[in-house]
């Protein structure tokens, strides 16, 4: 398209030659003839301002000391018509838009100079629009003054009318003639085609308008007339303007200017820019307003299509530039790892940066013996592009450092910038006043220091210097860097890994069995990986882990084993190459067996025994275990996720090992990739479990609500059905009986069924407690089968039983045992068929509980049996073998879960065969016999196992041993005091943490049980408190929580609190014992 502009003079402001010379370049080719001023500086700019005459100014918006914006502003002050474009190559879109709201006429990227010459074309067209919009409103004035000056005039010669008739006839054609000439030059003025013009009264409406004005609002003249200017006016406009109009009413100012929107005749909207001036009577009233109007609504949208196209063109910008430094990045990354001579590597990275990212560039390594740094890199542009010459570059460039900010750099491990090398900032790097002279004549003008850092060191610093050639660093020039220096610093480490492992192999001439090695265990870990992320087990995982380990590290056997009981535990899950008999005397053992595996799960280290002679050092009392297999080496290595230990993986090696930085790594990233993988799995089991859990739970929820509608409603509806009947006083006599026999015997059933599950409630929520002690069996279980003897009777099933009349007492609670032998009964009566046959058997045992001799009972019946399906199922909570409506027997499923828990409360256990449906079931309740102290004294047995003392009373294996019970419970107290004390132990019973602490200060102990929940001071406080008193004394007691609360959760806060084994209620007598025979030994043992 032709050009606009002709012979335009251009003020550019540009300290760049070469930009300046790709601008005229543009212009030229552009079709704009132009000459060209240039000027760096903010006085040669301010100066050819002053002196000269321009039709535009092109301006770089980041100069070394003048900025685009006070450019602006002084071109705004001194010369505010002339249009004003930035050239730059750095402004993000809200820079530049903040530039055109500050008043610029356009904006163009240096990378888009093609778009220059429109850019121009545009401005200078908008200007011509402005000078003659300017000259026609100058125009208006000068009229609406000369007008006002004539009826002054016309004015004064009336008033002198009366002096002379015929001077005032000639006066008055005079002023006739003149008014005449004013007239049809302010109708010529009116009439031009430049600009809307109108004659508007005090009230709003249009006098006289012209024909531009019809043209601009789409309205004929006699059409326009007869509306006012607020109708046409855009109702969101309307308020500002008739603010300024209403200050021209009010004699507050005598014109004013704005831009607004008018609309035309057609509905369309239009922008228009209007001047309003009032013209006054002589006694200084308003006469008329004088309003010109402008059509700008193609300017507006132009400005517009600008405002999207520079938002559009910042936008491409930045993606161009993400874009740049991705491949910036890549290409440094490639460079990076092109070479494994890290310098070489550095220089070309340097090389890379200038001219992209600086104009000077070095990388100085920290040497970490001596702590001094050495340059390994530099690189800065050519001297000519920063206008210093190469002596100056030879001399300096290379030793040039920002070593004032090198000590906090290495310290703070921060990166340093400076947007605006500062004199002082000159002066701390100068070496000397020539140097300093040098400095400031190199025109520095930005730099950013950032440290390399890897593996939590500091390996050195990359520094960036922009001079006269480039802007000021960001943050966003920081980012980049920052993620270079990553790199950088990686390829660093890596190399300096790689050279140590070559000096390595040099020394050992094995190079290429080491390279080797490297690719394999790397191709192994990737293969690992890829293994590893396809197992659902446990024991999947420790299996290709072990393998794996096997074959990368020439390993001759090897195992993973994990945490178990409470992470008490060691279990073997996997292991290949070892006999199996080893396997089968180690595949659990405690944590706290002194063994390598154990030491490194306990440490969370890794154990390196490299020969036979370190393991007989370490771990002297296994001599006999090595000695007997064929290796000379192992490794132990904890398996770790999150800082969480969840086990360890154990190799043994055929000869003795170097272990070697490079196996140590492999054998952390083995166990390490293996210890996710087993959590994954487990995390996946866990979830499987408890989605299966949960479904089963939803659906045994919803059985056992229908159930329990089904066994309510069925005994009411008797109930209610026989109190109608019996309201009406019409039943017989033997009728009535048989309805309250019935009324009876249902309301018995209701009563029974809300005993249950109150039970099972007090079960769950842990508040069932039991009235223990010493209580003979056989009176119990006839007192049961008294309760059940008239539903057997009824359906003519007999009740055999056998009783051992001489067995002995067992500790426990008379009712609730009634309650077991009375449910199994009423079980074996409900699903027995009328004729069949009930068995109760009772005797003596031995061998269940050590030598601890026990009551056995058996309940038999020839009923409908138990599939083997449901057997494992028989004693859980709301599970029925039939649960279908159709079923033939009611109930809820709880009386047997009920019967398991009572078992269990008293130490015992129960169990249930069937030879399968329809032949019978049998179920037998195991109680441990009690033995009074006095019988367990006299006792005397040659064993002296844990194992075979916990329920024999006879051996004293706590003899001697003093333990505090502290519980708020008496029966919990008593049944402690007394289980210890048959062992032989010295009990001292407390009620509450005041009680025990105000003791232990008084008296020695040797183990503390205590209970978690107690008022107060709960359990974990009394154990802070404890340990505070206990580091008073100097001693190391080892203490139990014995407590309902038995969630992970509650172990973790108990162990915290100071306890060493966290024991959940109801708890196991065996267990206990056992528990306070090992503490107390491994306090001996300390």
């Amino acid at each position: 398209m032709e050009s606009i502009v002709k012979a335009l003079r251009i003020l550019l402001l540009e300290d760049s030659l070469l930009d300046a010379e790709l601008i005229e370049i543009h212009l030229a080719e552009g079709g704009i003839d132009c000459e060209l001023v240039r000027v760096e500086t903010r006085s040669d700019f301010v100066r050819a301002i002053e002196q000269e005459c321009f039709d535009l100014i092109l301006a770089d918006y980041s100069l070394p000391s003048f900025d685009g914006i006070s450019a602006l502003k002084i071109a705004s002050s001194l010369c505010p018509d002339v249009p004003f474009i930035f050239v730059s190559a750095t402004l993000g879109e809200e820079l530049a838009i903040e530039t055109l709201k500050s008043g610029a006429t356009d904006y163009v990227l240096k990378q888009r100079l093609e778009r220059l010459a429109p850019a121009v074309n545009r401005a200078m067209r908008e200007a011509k629009e402005r000078y003659e919009r300017k000259q026609a409103q100058e125009a208006l004035q000068t009229l609406a003054a000369e007008l006002e000056i004539r009826v002054q005039e016309r004015t004064a010669e009336l008033a002198n009318a009366n002096e002379a008739l015929k001077t005032e006839i000639a006066q008055r054609q005079q002023v006739e003639e003149s008014l005449r000439k004013s007239e049809s030059t302010l109708r010529s003025y009116f009439e031009l085609p430049l600009i809307g013009i109108a004659i508007t009264s005090p009230d709003q409406k249009w006098i006289e308008v012209n024909d531009k004005l019809c043209d601009i609002l789409g309205y004929e003249r006699s059409q326009l007339i007869q509306k006012t200017w607020v109708e046409l006016t855009y109702p969101e406009d309307l308020q500002a303007d008739l603010a300024l109009f209403n200050q021209l009413l009010a004699g507050t100012s005598e014109g004013y200017s704005l831009d607004k929107r008018f609309i035309r005749k057609d509905g369309t909207v239009i922008y228009a820019s209007i001047s309003v001036r009032c013209v006054r009577r002589g006694d200084g009233s308003i006469d008329y307003f004088v309003a010109l109007v402008q059509d700008v609504t193609e300017r507006k949208q132009a400005e517009e299509e600008r405002l999207q196209l520079i938002q559009e063109q910042v936008a491409r910008q930045e993606a161009e530039e993400q874009g740049q430094r991705a491949a910036f990045l890549a290409e440094a990354s490639t460079l990076l790892v092109s070479s494994l001579d890290y310098e070489i590597a550095l220089a070309r990275v340097a090389e890379l940066v200038v001219p992209y990212m600086a104009d000077w560039c070095t990388v100085d390594l920290l040497d970490e013996e001596n702590q001094v740094m050495r340059r390994v890199a530099i690189a800065y542009v050519k001297p000519s592009t920063l206008t210093y010459t190469p002596d100056i570059a030879s001399t300096h460039l290379d030793e040039f450092n920002f070593s004032a900010d090198l000590p906090n750099i290495l310290h703070t491990h921060q990166p340093r910038i400076s947007a605006q090398i500062s004199d002082t900032d000159l002066i701390a790097i100068a070496q000397t006043t020539e140097h300093l002279q040098i400095l400031q004549t190199l025109g520095l003008t930005s730099y950013m220091i950032v440290p390399l850092q890897a593996r939590g060191r500091t390996l050195g610093t990359i520094t960036l210097v922009r001079g006269k050639s480039g802007t000021r660093y960001s943050s966003t020039d920081l980012s980049l860097v920052e993620d270079l220096a990553r790199r950088a610093a990686w390829a660093i480490d890596n190399a300096q890994l790689y050279h140590a492992s070559e000096a390595a192999r040099r020394a050992t001439q094995k190079a290429r069995q080491l390279a080797e090695q490297t690719a394999q265990r790397n191709a192994s870990l990737q293969a690992l990986t890829a293994a590893l992320s396809e197992v659902l087990t446990p024991a999947a995982a420790a299996e290709v882990a072990v393998e794996q380990g096997l074959a990368v590290l020439k390993a001759s056997a090897g195992f993973i084993a994990l945490l178990t009981d409470q992470d008490q535990t060691l279990e073997i899950i996997k292991a290949l190459g070892y006999p199996q008999k080893l396997l089968n005397r180690w595949s659990r053992f405690p944590l706290t067996a002194d063994l390598p595996i154990a030491d490194a799960v306990k440490t969370k280290q890794p154990i390196l025994l490299e020969s036979r002679e370190v393991w007989a050092q370490a771990y002297p009392h296994l001599a006999r275990l090595y000695a007997s297999t064929p290796d000379h080496a192992w490794a132990s290595i904890p398996l770790i996720v999150e800082g969480r230990t969840v086990g360890g993986m154990g190799l043994s090696f055929r000869e003795a090992q170097l272990f070697s930085e490079e196996d140590c790594a492999f054998m952390l990233a083995l166990a390490r990739q293996c210890a996710q993988a087993i959590e994954r799995a487990r995390a996946y089991a866990a979830e499987r479990e408890a989605r299966a859990e949960a479904e089963a739970a939803n659906r045994a929820k919803d059985e056992f609500l229908v159930t329990l509608s089904h066994e309510l409603r069925t005994p009411l509806n008797a109930v209610l059905g026989w109190i109608h009947l019996l309201r009406t006083r019409q039943l017989s006599e033997d009728k009535t009986m048989q309805a309250l026999e019935t009324i009876d015997r249902n309301t018995n059933a209701l009563g029974t069924l809300i005993e249950d599950i109150l039970d099972v409630s007090r079960i769950i929520t842990g508040k069932f407690h039991l009235q223990a002690h010493p209580c003979e069996l056989i009176p119990v279980i006839e007192a049961a089968i008294e309760v059940v003897r008239p539903s057997a009777e009824g359906k003519m099933i007999p009740i055999h039983c056998s009783f051992d009349s001489s067995i002995g007492k067992v500790w426990g609670d008379a009712n609730r045992l009634q309650q077991v032998v009375w449910n199994l009964l009423s079980n074996a009566i409900k699903f027995t068929p009328n004729g069949g046959q009930v068995t109760v058997r009772v005797a003596q045992g031995e061998g269940e509980f050590g030598d601890r001799p026990y009551a056995e009972i058996q309940v038999s019946d020839t009923g409908k049996g138990i599939s083997a399906d449901f057997l494992p199922y028989v004693f859980d909570r709301f599970r029925q073998e039939d649960g279908k409506i159709t079923k033939s027997h009611g109930g809820l499923g709880l009386g047997l879960a009920i019967v398991r828990y009572l078992v269990e409360m008293h130490h015992g256990t129960v169990q249930v065969s069937s030879p399968g449906e329809g032949l019978g079931a049998t179920f037998t309740v195991r109680l441990p016999l009690w033995v009074s102290p006095r019988e367990s004294h006299s006792h005397s047995s040659a064993s002296l196992t844990v194992e075979s003392t916990i329920f024999g009373n006879n051996i004293q294996v706590l003899e001697g041993l003093r333990v505090l019970i502290v519980d708020d419970e008496p029966d919990a107290r008593e049944l402690l005091t007394t289980l210890l004390e048959q062992y032989g132990a010295q009990v001292k019973a407390a009620g509450s943490a005041v009680e025990a602490l105000d003791y232990v200060s008084r008296s020695k102990v040797d183990l503390v049980v205590s209970d978690i929940a107690m008022p107060d001071i709960d359990g974990y406080e009394f154990m802070r408190q404890f340990r505070k008193l206990e580091v008073n004394q100097g001693e190391s007691i080892p203490a139990i929580a014995l407590t309902a609360y038995a969630g992970e959760g509650d172990r973790t806060l108990a162990l915290e609190a100071g306890f060493q084994v966290h024991l959940p209620k109801p708890f196991n007598s065996n267990e206990l014992i056992k528990i306070l025979i090992q503490l107390a030994e491994d306090k001996v043992i300390s």
